[in-house]
C-alpha cells in the first residue's frame, strides 16, 4: 500500500503558478517546434531539391547543439543566474526561428536550426530549475506534472499543425510562427519570473574551458555518431568509431572533471544514490519511449497497412494518455512516496511490452491502440514523479548544474534507444518480418523492468533513511 505524505502544504500562490506556467511553455514551445519540423521535413526536401538524407541534416544539427550545450549552460546559469540564461534562450530561439524562415539555402537552414538548438538547450536547462529552486518541494510533483502535460500538448498539435502550415502557407511557416509565441513567451517570463540574486563578490571560481571543450567535442562524436549509423548501416566499422571516439574522449572528461579545482560538471551529485539511481532509470524509459516512437510508425505502415494521417491519428492515443497521467501522477507525487508511483507506472510498462510482443501477429487496430494507451500510462505514471526525486537532490547552488547533467543524460538515452530499435528491427532491410517486431518488443520489455528495479532501490534507500531517523 502507498504511504501518503503526512507533511501539509500551502497551495502555489499566484507568483508561484506564474512561474510554471512561464516553464511550461517554454517546453510546449520546444517539443511544437521539434514535431511541426519532423511532419515538414518531405516539403522543405522538394523546396531545395535534396535527398531525404540531406534534410535530416537540419535536425542533426539541432540535436548536436542541443545535446552539446546543456552542460555547459547549466554551469553559467548556476554562476550568472536562471533568468538571464532563460530569457536569452528565448530571444535566440526566436531570432534563430526568423533566420529559419528567410533561408535561402538549405545551409542557412541548417545554420538556423543550429542557434535554435543553442536556445533550446538554455530554455530546457533553466525550466526544471526553476521548479526545483523557487515551487516549495512538497508541490514540485504538481509542477513537474503540468510541465510533462505542456510537453504532451505539443506532441499532440505539432504533427498535424506542421502539415496544415506546410500544406496551406509553406514550410517557412513553419518557423515564422515562434516569432510571435517567443515573444509573447519571453515577455512572460521577464515579467512573472524571480530575479536572479546577486553573484557573490567574493567567488573566484573559474570556467572549466577545458573541460567544456572536451565536453562538446565528446558529445558531438557521440551524438554524430549514433546519427550517422543510424541513418546509415551499423554493419560498417567506420558508423562505430565516432561513437567510440566520444565515449573515450568523455572518459577522459570523468578524470579531469575528478582532479578539476573548478568542475564544469555537478559529480557529486553522482555520489548520491538516489540521484544516479533515478537518472539510471530515467535513462532506460526514454531508451524505450524514443525506440518506440520511432518502431511503432513503421509497425503501423507494414503490418496495420495504415496512411500516415491514420498513424498520427493512432499515435494520439499515447500521447493523450500520457498528457493527462502526467498531470494527474504529479499531483499523486505529492501526497505518495513518488518511487511507489514509478515502480507501478514501469511494472505495468514492462507488462505492455511483453503482452504486446506475443500478440503483434494477430493484432488489430483496436488492440494497438490499447497498448498504446497502455504505454501512455506507463510513462505518464512515471515522468513527474521520477522528475521530482531526481531534482529534489539538487542545492540552490547547482541547480542548474544537475537539471543539465539530467536532461543531457535524457537525451542520450534518447538517441540510444532509437539506434537500440534500429538495430533490432533491422529496419535498412525493405522488408521488416513481424518476427523483428515481436524480438524487438520482447526485448524492449526489459527496459522498464530495469527501470522498475532502480525505482525499487530508491524505495529500499528512503525506507532505510527514515528508519534510521
Amino acid at each position: 500500500m502507498m504511504k501518503r505524505n503526512t507533511s501539509d502544504s500551502p497551495p502555489l500562490t499566484s507568483a508561484q503558478r506564474q512561474i510554471v506556467i512561464s516553464v511550461s511553455l517554454a517546453s510546449f514551445m520546444c517539443l511544437l517546434d521539434s514535431y511541426i519540423v519532423n511532419i515538414s521535413l518531405p516539403e522543405i526536401s522538394r523546396h531545395f531539391g535534396v535527398t531525404a538524407g540531406e534534410v535530416v541534416r537540419i535536425n542533426l544539427a539541432f540535436l548536436l547543439v542541443l545535446t552539446s550545450g546543456l552542460s555547459i549552460w547549466g554551469k553559467l546559469a548556476d554562476r550568472i543566474g536562471l533568468k538571464r540564461i532563460f530569457l536569452s534562450g528565448y530571444l535566440i530561439f526566436t531570432i534563430s526561428s526568423t533566420l529559419c524562415g528567410f533561408a535561402p539555402s538549405l545551409f542557412w537552414l541548417t545554420v538556423g536550426r543550429g542557434l535554435q538548438g543553442l536556445g533550446a538547450a538554455m530554455l530546457i536547462v533553466s525550466g526544471p530549475a526553476f521548479i526545483a529552486r523557487d515551487i516549495p518541494a512538497s508541490r514540485q510533483g504538481s509542477a513537474y506534472g503540468i510541465q510533462g502535460s505542456a510537453s504532451s500538448l505539443g506532441l499532440i498539435i505539432g504533427a498535424p499543425l506542421g502539415g496544415i502550415i506546410s500544406g496551406h502557407l509553406g514550410w517557412q511557416y513553419i518557423f515564422l510562427v515562434n516569432i510571435p509565441i517567443g515573444t509573447a513567451a519571453c515577455l512572460l517570463a521577464a515579467r512573472v519570473l524571480p530575479s536572479d540574486p546577486l553573484p557573490e563578490k567574493k567567488n573566484e571560481e573559474k570556467f572549466d574551458f577545458p573541460g567544456a571543450l572536451m565536453l562538446i567535442s565528446g558529445l558531438l562524436l557521440l551524438v554524430g555518431g549514433i546519427n550517422s549509423g543510424t541513418q546509415g548501416n551499423w554493419d560498417a566499422t567506420s558508423h562505430w568509431l565516432m561513437p567510440l571516439a566520444g565515449v573515450a574522449l568523455l572518459a577522459v572528461l570523468w578524470l579531469w572533471e575528478r582532479r578539476s579545482r573548478w568542475p564544469l560538471l555537478p559529480l557529486d551529485a553522482l555520489g548520491d544514490k538516489t540521484f544516479l539511481l533515478m537518472t539510471l532509470a530515467y535513462t532506460a524509459v526514454l531508451m524505450v519511449l524514443s525506440g518506440n516512437n520511432f518502431a511503432m510508425p513503421f509497425y503501423l505502415a507494414t503490418e496495420l497497412q495504415l496512411s500516415p494521417s491514420e498513424s498520427g491519428l493512432l499515435m494520439l492515443f499515447f500521447s493523450c494518455t500520457y498528457g493527462l497521467l502526467s498531470l494527474y501522477m504529479g499531483r499523486r507525487a505529492d501526497r505518495f512516496n513518488p518511487s511507489l508511483l514509478c515502480m507501478s507506472g514501469m511494472g505495468w510498462g514492462f507488462l505492455s511490452c511483453l503482452l504486446f510482443s506475443f500478440f503483434l501477429d494477430r493484432t488489430s487496430t483496436a488492440l494497438t491502440a490499447l497498448f498504446l494507451m497502455s504505454m501512455g500510462f506507463a510513462f505518464g505514471s512515471f515522468i513527474a514523479p521520477a522528475t521530482k526525486l531526481v531534482m529534489g537532490r539538487a542545492s540552490r547552488k547547482n541547480v542548474a548544474s544537475v537539471s543539465a547533467l539530467f536532461r543531457t543524460s535524457i537525451y542520450l538515452a534518447s538517441l540510444i534507444g532509437v539506434s537500440l530499435f534500429d538495430l533490432l528491427l533491422g529496419s535498412n532491410s525493405k522488408v521488416v518480418e513481424i518476427s523483428s517486431f515481436q524480438q524487438t518488443y520482447l526485448a524492449a520489455a526489459l527496459l522498464p523492468l530495469l527501470a522498475l528495479f532502480f525505482s525499487w532501490r530508491v524505495w529500499c534507500l528512503n525506507k532505510e533513511d527514515h528508519e534510521s531517523n
